[in-house]
């Protein structure tokens, strides 16, 4: 689904599922973050993933640019992927929502990749993913949901957001009985929610008609915990 880069290992990066590391020291070890596009499948409501290959539509396409690169392009690798082999070029920033910020990378082998990070945090991105699938009918959106806590004692809590084809009007989030919890409208290609203690489980992404496009699974807290 993905030829993703994951932020602390070059052997990651090789390999076909997306993945994620948490960026900013400002959450105890006990914190555990988990990216729905590592382990979340995407499941593709309507449409064929194959269908446009010739003819391009709204879900192949990304259209925001977002802000320019600062001088000179080249994001820091130091601060990209702490002794990863990898180098992107920064193509823009698309947004910033809910504390956090959106941005549209190329890698050194040409792949398009997305990462989000935390506005202000000490590493520029929290998490980094280049999906071979996204965008398109099969895979609309591109999602980077955290599930966290700061102590043990204190409750787990999602941080939703992701990146979405023009063809995506809106996401909302769903909870065990298929009750929505929260919508957020698609702007500049990127939602993002507040943080929630409501348990949502799935996500689903919408066109403007309200057609599901797709659900994407929300990791849960571990059992037990």
């Amino acid at each position: 689904m993905a030829e993703p880069v994951h932020t602390s290992s070059s052997t990651q990066a090789r390999r076909v599922v997306p993945t994620v590391r948490t960026a900013t020291k400002r959450f105890l070890a006990v914190a555990v973050v988990f990216a729905c596009a590592a382990f979340a499948a995407i499941i593709a409501v309507s449409g064929d993933a194959n269908s446009s290959a010739t003819t391009p539509t709204p879900l192949d396409q990304i259209s925001a640019h977002g802000v320019p690169a600062p001088p000179g392009g080249e994001v820091a690798l130091a601060k990209v992927s702490r002794g990863s082999a990898a180098s992107f070029v920064w193509k823009g920033r698309l947004a910033v929502k809910e504390g956090r910020a959106f941005y549209r990378l190329t890698k050194d082998s040409g792949s398009e990749c997305f990462a989000l990070g935390e506005v202000d945090a000490p590493d520029l991105y929290a998490a980094i993913g280049c999906p071979a699938d996204f965008p398109s009918a099969g895979q609309p959106v591109f999602d980077f949901t955290l599930l966290r806590r700061q102590s043990f004692n204190d409750p787990w809590v999602w941080k939703a957001a992701g990146f979405a084809a023009d063809g995506v009007a809106s996401v909302a989030l769903v909870d065990a009985k298929g009750r929505t919890l929260a919508t957020a409208t698609v702007t500049d290609n990127t939602y993002a929610f507040a943080e929630r203690s409501d348990m949502p489980v799935a996500l689903l992404a919408m066109d403007a008609s309200g057609k599901v496009l797709a659900r994407v699974a929300i990791p849960q807290p571990p059992a037990g915990t």
